[in-house]
């Protein structure tokens, strides 16, 4: 499937920016399936997080690891509302 690979720079928090941290990510996102993933997160998100100008390459990713990504992403919304459901929010 088709994607595109870019860097961009993040900060880790609020200390991170404060103090000038921060540094430079590679991402990937597939358009298609509005996925994007890292070294360390997978996440839906409706476009590329960076400017497209900014991408380093047009990648191909593997329509296996696309379905594995899609899997995840389901669980991990269905994690997320059954474990909701054993808190009380207090936010309101």
């Amino acid at each position: 499937m088709k994607a595109l690979k870019y860097k961009l720079f993040i900060y880790e928090g609020t200390m991170d920016f404060v103090h000038e941290g921060g540094h430079t990510i590679e991402e990937i996102f597939i358009p298609d399936e509005k996925i994007i993933f890292n070294e360390q997160f997978v996440f839906k998100y409706p476009d590329a997080r960076a400017d497209i100008q900014t991408a380093i390459e047009k990648i191909e990713v593997d329509d296996k690891f696309v379905d594995i990504l899609k899997k995840y992403l389901n669980y991990k919304d269905k994690i997320e509302k059954e474990r909701k459901k054993y808190f009380v929010s207090t936010k309101q």
